[in-house]
């Protein structure tokens, strides 16, 4: 009976599809050489996910796009890409020579040849930065406990109160949506300040907010002293809502009305 349970479930692990991902592998950016001998590496294993700049292949017919062609985006290394896409291999062709990655794109098989695109390998030295931004990010989920290839760092998340951190940078990803991370860490002598830091910024926000909401009071209330014009006196005085007299604001015996002109006197 046991040996038919074992082999039961012999047979049910021998069905099961999918694969554990422990993390990812980042690729090293803007390195020329560097990050496509890496990719070149990673490819070995398994598909890299890239970020591009997509517009210039809107029109893509086939052919390879070389950095000429589709330039990146901008020369800020986070605005050079707008897009999302996977190297899946690479060739050489056979005509020039030239040597280019293989990208899958999601806009189907009518795009491109058959939903394909081949980008050249070559790199702009000044940037790093390959035909469309290519190298600018590069990463791959690290499976079943693989190591990551030559080139590549091991990086991964962790939950903490709440937060989720991407290690080993240890930055705390902001959950907005935009992909933004901010250091979680603020070290001085040794000491992590990061905690005293979010008290002060929570207390400077409320008084902020006192001053504010004191200053609207304030205009919407109105002054708290009304002024007159004494004209036995002579004087210009305040006196406060309450009653009582205040301080002496002009005294000036030749003005008869208050806010008369020469005219008038």
């Amino acid at each position: 009976a046991a040996a038919t349970r074992a082999s039961a479930a012999a047979a049910a692990a021998k069905k099961q599809t999918g694969v554990n991902i422990d993390g990812f592998c980042d690729v090293v950016p803007l390195s020329g050489n560097l990050t496509v001998h890496a990719i070149l590496k990673a490819l070995r294993k398994q598909p890299v996910a890239i970020g591009l700049n997509v517009k210039p292949l809107q029109l893509y017919g086939g052919g390879i796009a070389t950095i000429r062609d589709c330039p990146p985006a901008s020369s800020d290394k986070i605005k050079a890409i707008n897009h999302a896409a996977v190297l899946v291999g690479w060739g050489v062709d056979s005509k020039s020579g030239r040597p280019y990655f293989i990208m899958k794109n999601s806009y189907g098989a009518d795009w491109g040849e058959n939903g394909y695109a081949r980008l050249d390998m070559g790199f702009d030295e000044a940037t790093g930065m390959g035909a469309c931004a290519l190298g600018t990010e590069s990463n791959y989920p690290r499976t079943d406990d693989r190591a990551c290839a030559d080139g590549s760092t091991t990086k991964w998340a962790e939950k903490r109160n709440g937060d989720v951190y991407l290690m080993p940078d240890n930055v705390v990803v902001l959950p907005n949506g935009g992909g933004i991370v901010t250091p979680s860490r603020f070290v001085i002598f040794g000491y992590d300040c990061a905690g005293l830091l979010k008290i002060l910024a929570i207390a400077a926000f409320f008084l902020c907010a006192y001053f504010l909401f004191s200053e609207c009071l304030h205009c919407l209330c109105g002054r708290d002293d009304d002024e007159y014009y004494d004209a036995e006196e002579g004087k210009i005085t305040v006196r406060p809502r309450r009653g009582k007299p205040g301080a002496l604001l002009q005294s000036d015996d030749r003005t008869e009305i208050y806010g008369s002109s020469s005219s008038d006197r």
